[in-house]
């Protein structure tokens, strides 16, 4: 029986608009990695840990790198838990209220919810601001974190998946890169854990304390029910 090929416009439409598709994304890689000397220093110099992870977080969006989500999802819950114990500590001994939420938010914001000295202020429009600055907060911390889960469950994934010695190890290494990069580039010298005023407003510096003492439980944690869930399997 004789065949006939099919012209472009016969073709079904999904084959049509995919192709276009896949040329374009995902980016390789090297791609990215190659623009990285041309990107303005302001994006990533003396800016917390939570803005390199949103930049990594777009990296994977571009790329598709499955492995690199699992990342994320370490790294997201890593800051998460040392974002609100710096918070929790503010609170509990210090009677601040997330002040280091809001004194870390934009300018444009901090000019509403701050008096000329620099205090927290409570009205109207400061309270729709510190409203809107706890929306934010949740969605660009646990938020994306758990966003990044929900793709990874969708995949096929699962949480022993994620809780591996190389994510472990790469995520904690990552978090210490960022403290070396910063002690460096502000103080010229070297050290593993970041405390300072150069990159957040803190009103006490026992804030990174706290902060870095729940990064570690989380790693522990996590580092302990890998080595269990061995032992178990071992039995």
């Amino acid at each position: 029986m004789l065949q006939t090929e099919q012209t472009p416009s016969e073709m079904p439409k999904a084959t049509q608009q995919s192709a276009p598709s896949q040329r374009i994304w995902p980016l390789h890689p090297l791609l990215l990695a190659s623009i990285i000397p041309v990107i303005p220093t302001s994006l990533y110099v003396n800016r917390g840990f939570t803005r390199w992870f949103h930049w990594m977080i777009l990296f994977y969006l571009l790329t598709g790198i499955e492995r690199l989500r699992c990342f994320l999802i370490l790294l997201g819950g890593s800051i998460s838990a040392g974002w609100y114990a710096a918070i929790a500590n503010d609170f509990f001994r210090h009677s601040r209220f997330f002040h280091i939420l809001y004194k870390n938010m934009p300018l444009s914001f901090l000019s509403v919810m701050t008096n000329g000295k620099g205090e927290i202020v409570y009205t109207t429009s400061s309270l729709c601001l510190m409203a809107f600055s706890h929306v934010l907060d949740t969605f660009l911390h646990p938020g994306v974190t758990y966003l990044l889960w929900r793709a990874h469950c969708r995949s096929g994934g699962s949480l022993q998946s994620i809780i591996t010695w190389p994510l472990l190890i790469s995520t904690f290494l990552m978090s210490r890169f960022w403290s070396i990069f910063h002690i460096y580039y502000n103080y010229r010298r070297l050290g593993l854990y970041y405390i300072g005023d150069d990159i957040y407003k803190l009103n006490n510096q026992d804030a990174w304390i706290y902060a870095y003492t729940a990064e570690g439980i989380f790693f522990l944690m996590l580092a302990c029910s890998k080595i269990l869930k061995r032992s178990d399997k071992e039995i």
